[in-house]
């Protein structure tokens, strides 16, 4: 689970599934995202073979069918949910948290495994907790697997030595510390907790 028009940790998803010689199957909007990045280094559904798309039918709007309907060989590339199912060690399956129950109806295949993309922190609420109720009902386990969706650690290492702050406050982190250990002018901060400049 994470949102398609963050490219670093599309770029990770599809890199995982290649490594892993799994088919990446992708919903209208994804596939829609991916055709207009463009990149020939990030396959589409016109130019990946391990690149399948869901039926623009089994999504509830016009806006997942608009998105089809603009992305080339979209008609072509589509696979059944029953197909996934029958088989689904062989595919990986991008999604967002409102497709369970309306595009993939639980119990999930057996040892089903949802990989968290978002920031922890999301779950945390009642929203958060409620679904992963939800995904334990319907079989499927919940890893968090935080894919980089900044910038890299050494980049910022390398931004940070160029600007020579005098202070650095982490925000929107769950590994704060390693700023600590590379910048002694690191000030933790707890959520909701003020600092004056």
């Amino acid at each position: 689970m994470f949102s398609p028009t963050n490219v670093d940790r599309l770029v990770t998803w599809i890199r995982a599934c290649t490594r892993t010689d799994r088919i990446l199957v992708e919903d209208p909007y994804f596939a829609f995202v991916l055709h207009l990045i463009g990149r020939r280094t990030i396959p589409t559904l016109k130019t990946g073979k391990m690149c399948k798309s869901f039926p623009p039918a089994l999504f509830p709007g016009r806006g997942m069918r608009i998105a089809a309907a603009k992305t080339p060989d979209y008609a072509e590339s589509e696979i059944t949910v029953e197909t996934i199912t029958g088989n689904p060690r062989r595919y990986a399956v991008v999604w967002r948290q409102k497709f369970l129950g309306s595009v993939i109806s639980p119990p999930l295949p057996k040892n089903s495994c949802c990989f968290y993309g978002y920031w922890s922190g999301y779950l945390k609420n009642q929203k958060g907790e409620a679904f992963e109720q939800e995904l334990a009902a319907a079989n499927c386990r919940l890893k968090l697997a935080h894919v980089g969706g900044h910038i890299r650690p050494k980049d910022l290492f390398a931004l940070i030595r160029r600007l020579r702050p005098k202070e650095i406050i982490a925000i929107h982190t769950t590994a704060g510390e390693v700023l600590s250990e590379g910048f002694g002018m690191v000030i933790p901060l707890s959520n909701g907790q003020g600092h004056e400049i």
